[in-house]
């Protein structure tokens, strides 16, 4: 293996300004002698000197020389490593933005369920999750508008918890959340944060119409395809995870000295678990080429993990301006954007609706949307 002092390389690789070192191929030696040698019939450089200990000079010329030549070969390295960093957030900024028109989709959503909107683009609930998946060329909901993103970044900075949330639509999921904490899905905390500004969480709340007409159709085709569905009184499920579950079975089954063990096995081991994150962040912030605040916590691991998620909506937040712009660049131009698998979504999306249709075929309605 060759030594990095004597590795070949071209005066490509140092900075434009610095290229008169050499017109040829040359060694990481060869250049801290050239510094070396220049700097001693540098003027400027022996005034400097001359107020010092003459026997330094030679040490601190040579020393000087090889951290400039660090400096030249090396800098790219680390410019590099500066501008991949910063790439990484506007790419995650490219994919937070249309958490906008995701909650915009939502509440109409609402609405559509409601039957206190039509929408043209609309015939089943299933379109709303074939449009969450092409939300970027969703031309029925309106535009990003300043205030929405001005919104959006206020949400980004006043965040700690960074979550790719993936599901945007799931309207069945969110209303059993909204009946029992315990059950259902939440939905994202971006939604909290609008409504709070906006007043749009009792659009959760309406009725949902349209969906109780969908499922009517499709248990006419379940019960012709598959018979009646037998109606019987199920107990709770038991499950081992449920903390509720738990909890009263160790008070009635076990002693309270294994109650007491458990817990505490429980406790550790979800410290553990979090340990793995806790790294995660650790050496996410050991990475960075500059200081990131830690604000107090109880648990200092916490605090680790939220000055992480906090830099990083931070830098999303950042981003998120320059995203605009490009959105309404290709707005005015009548650019859209390029979906993945758009003609597999759409046909499996219609496949969904084929067991309403077939419903109302079979109570001598029209095989349409139109009820």
């Amino acid at each position: 293996m060759v030594p990095l002092e004597s590795k070949k390389m071209s005066p490509t690789e140092l900075p434009q300004a610095f290229r008169y070192y050499f017109d040829r191929e040359f060694t990481r030696e060869e250049l801290v002698s050239r510094i070396s040698d220049e700097l001693n019939e540098n003027v400027a450089y022996l005034d400097f000197v001359k107020a010092f200990n003459s026997n330094t000079e030679g040490d601190f010329r040579k020393s000087y020389a090889e951290k400039k030549a660090a400096v030249l070969l090396d800098s790219k390295y680390y410019r590099e490593q500066i501008e991949y960093h910063d790439s990484i957030f506007r790419t995650y900024a490219e994919n937070r933005f249309w958490d906008i028109q995701q909650k915009k989709l939502f509440d109409l959503q609402c609405l559509w369920r409601a039957e206190k909107a039509r929408i043209p683009e609309i015939e089943s609930v299933w379109d709303f999750d074939y449009w969450q998946r092409n939300i970027e060329n969703c031309r029925f909901i309106p535009e990003v508008t300043r205030d929405e993103v001005d919104m959006y970044i206020e949400y980004l900075n006043s965040c700690d918890v960074y979550l790719v949330n993936e599901e945007w639509q799931n309207y069945d999921e969110f209303k059993l959340n909204e009946k029992d904490d315990d059950d259902g899905l939440e939905h994202p905390e971006w939604y909290d944060f609008h409504n709070l500004r906006t007043g749009n969480a009792v659009l959760l709340s309406l009725q949902d119409v349209r969906g109780e007409k969908e499922d009517y159709y499709r248990g006419v085709w379940r019960t012709e395809t598959y018979g009646p569905e037998k109606r019987e009184v199920l107990k709770p499920l038991l499950f081992v995870h449920d903390d509720e579950i738990m909890n009263d079975f160790l008070g009635k089954v076990e002693s309270a000295q294994f109650k007491k063990m458990y817990e505490r096995f429980c406790d550790m081991k979800c410290t553990i678990n979090s340990q793995e994150e806790v790294e995660d962040a650790f050496y996410f912030l050991t990475d960075l080429y500059h200081e990131v605040p830690i604000e107090s916590h109880a648990d200092w691991r916490q605090g680790l993990i939220h000055a992480r998620n906090k830099y990083i909506n931070r830098k999303i937040a950042e981003e998120i301006p320059v995203v605009f712009e490009e959105y309404q660049l290709k707005l005015s131009l009548g650019i859209s954007y390029p979906v993945e698998n758009d003609t597999e979504n759409k046909s499996f999306y219609e496949s969904l609706k084929k067991p309403v249709l077939e419903g109302r075929r079979l109570k001598g309605e029209p095989e349409d949307f139109n009820f």
